[in-house]
């Protein structure tokens, strides 16, 4: 797994949100924006699996543009546990079976070469969780792609608490960036694509627009600085979707 990948800055470079699944929502994307493989350029936030109805879907597409995605923490799960024993996979549950056994060995194959981040042009990085003090984004560890909260005390990384609730004396990553280069990131779901700018720093855009929760899947033309919104094609109402809609809508 490399760290960080560099490709060029082109104006047609699209970089789209996490689709968990959403393989139909991510045709539909592209579509929406003009997309052409082979003349534009397709870079993922990472989290293409899991949740949604067709997550071996969304790789095939991303395979077939020859897309650059970043690791995400739903990939990171199933390469670890791919990569235990037998033995240590009977103490340990598999994450989402029906993704894991739909997966082939390219397809892991793929995700294996997932980089951490993606530099484009040396002028913007794309990561699917984010950075912090203790996970910079110059030299990046594997908790680039879980980076969600961070201590107001110290700035680093603090994980979940309990896998959903945030930690005491934390904010959101972003609050505290102070970067000189913007970032895109996923991961962390809002109503629609968030900007965040922190006096002198750089800013900051985040994709995650919850599309396997009901909400949308969302895209960012490079250069033009455009969104594009995909509507989700299908509205999930359960507990997870109705948790992470009222997350997003601040209650």
């Amino acid at each position: 797994m490399k760290r960080i990948v560099e490709i060029p800055y082109k104006a047609r470079t699209f970089i789209v949100g996490d689709v968990h699944g959403c393989a139909e929502d991510l045709e539909s994307l592209l579509g929406r924006a003009g997309f052409r493989s082979g003349r534009d350029s397709l870079v993922l936030c990472g989290d293409l699996i899991d949740r949604g109805p067709d997550p071996r879907g969304v790789i095939e597409i991303a395979r077939r543009c020859n897309a650059i995605a970043v690791l995400g923490n739903h990939e990171e799960k199933h390469i670890r546990y791919r990569r235990k024993t037998e033995a240590e996979r009977q103490r340990m549950p598999m994450p989402h079976p029906s993704t894991h056994l739909a997966l082939t060995d390219e397809d892991f194959d793929w995700m294996d070469r997932m980089p951490l981040t993606v530099s484009l042009g040396g002028r913007i990085t794309v990561v699917h969780g984010g950075f912090s003090r203790d996970v910079p984004r110059t030299r990046p560890t594997l908790q680039a792609c879980r980076v969600r909260y961070v201590s107001v005390d110290t700035g680093n990384y603090l994980p979940l608490s309990d896998g959903i609730t945030r930690p005491p004396r934390a904010v959101h990553w972003t609050e505290m960036y102070r970067g000189r280069k913007p970032v895109i990131y996923g991961h962390h779901s809002y109503l629609e694509a968030h900007w965040t700018q922190n006096g002198k720093a750089a800013w900051t855009l985040g994709l995650d627009t919850g599309c396997c929760f009901g909400g949308s899947l969302t895209g960012y033309w490079l250069g033009r600085e455009e969104i594009v919104v995909q509507p989700a094609l299908s509205r999930q109402r359960s507990a997870m979707a109705i948790f992470h809609n009222a997350r997003r809508r601040g209650e």
